[in-house]
C-alpha cells in the first residue's frame, strides 16, 4: 500500500506494515516460549517452564494486555507454589 501512495499517506502506511511485521515475530516468539513451557512442565522443569511463560506474557505484553500467556504463567506459578507448600519444612 505504500508503493500506492506517496508523501506522509505513503510514510504512515510503511510504519504500520514495520509494526504488525514486529507485532507478529512477537507473537510466534511468545507462542514458541509457551510451547517450550508447556513441554518443560510435562518434563518436570518447572523453574524453567516458568521463565519460558514469563517470556512469553512479556512479548505480549508488549503489545497489549497478556490475555493470550497470563493464565498459563498463573497456572505454572500456581503449580509451583502447590510444590513448594508440600515440601518439608527445614526446622
Amino acid at each position: 500500500m505504500s508503493d500506492s501512495t506517496s508523501g506522509s499517506e505513503s510514510a504512515a502506511w510503511l510504519e504500520a506494515t514495520q509494526f504488525l511485521e514486529r507485532v507478529e515475530i512477537d507473537a510466534k516468539a511468545a507462542k514458541a516460549a509457551a510451547s517450550k513451557a508447556v513441554s518443560l512442565i510435562e518434563s518436570g522443569h518447572l523453574s524453567e517452564a516458568l521463565i519460558e511463560a514469563e517470556q512469553a506474557v512479556s512479548l505480549e505484553s508488549k503489545h497489549r494486555n497478556a490475555v493470550a500467556w497470563k493464565p498459563l504463567l498463573d497456572a505454572i506459578a500456581a503449580i509451583a507454589v502447590s510444590m513448594s507448600d508440600a515440601l518439608p519444612s527445614r526446622n
